[in-house]
């Protein structure tokens, strides 16, 4: 009898440990917000943007826990669409207008990398995240090429919940769209119409 008590705590305790590692996969909406530098620069021109999703895989990453395969982590929304909103907002605020019929500029932003890891895969105890993103500017014959890249880790307590890892990827991705509005170079290139 007290063997088979035994076993059954043992089972359970069992059950209780590997559910608890096993994560289940997120979804999360991206809806990133542009901090633009303190004196914005004015550039008084139209623009029509584009946004080219030119990611390898539209899984961001795993969350890690014991069946880290399944416990995928991807975006739910039209990225291309949330980045574009983004973007629109940013130039508005440096007085360009949009046009996608006849614009002096054509802003494309492509998307390259985001990637979120966790390098201890059974229980997690750090997310790693990375982007990197391009912009191709062209004004005229003459065209910007930028490159901007931003990572991070964050130390946690245990697996970030949905609203955490919203919050981690859209962080990641407004860094990344940050420094390339804080760019002088790509600023420099906008205002010499």
């Amino acid at each position: 009898m007290m063997i088979k008590k035994l076993v059954h705590t043992a089972l359970l305790s069992t059950l209780i440990v590997t559910g608890g590692c096993a994560l289940s996969p997120q979804q999360v909406e991206v809806a990133p917000n542009i901090t633009l530098p303190v004196k914005v620069p004015v550039v008084k021109n139209t623009v029509n943007v584009s946004v080219v999703d030119d990611r390898l895989s539209k899984v961001l990453g795993t969350r890690g826990g014991i069946y880290d395969k399944t416990s995928t982590l991807t975006i739910k929304n039209d990225i291309t669409l949330a980045v574009k909103h983004a973007v629109e907002q940013a130039l508005l605020k440096m007085e360009m207008q949009l046009d996608p019929n006849n614009p002096a500029v054509r802003f494309t932003v492509y998307i390259d990398k985001i990637d979120y890891s966790t390098p201890a895969q059974n229980y997690v105890t750090e997310v790693n995240i990375n982007a990197v993103a391009r912009a191709e500017v062209k004004f005229g014959d003459r065209v910007y090429h930028g490159r901007y890249q931003s990572t991070a880790k964050h130390k946690v307590v245990k697996a970030p919940s949905e609203t955490k890892n919203e919050e981690i990827v859209n962080g990641i991705i407004n860094n990344v769209l940050d420094r390339m509005f804080s760019d002088q170079a790509l600023v420099k290139f906008l205002r010499s119409g």
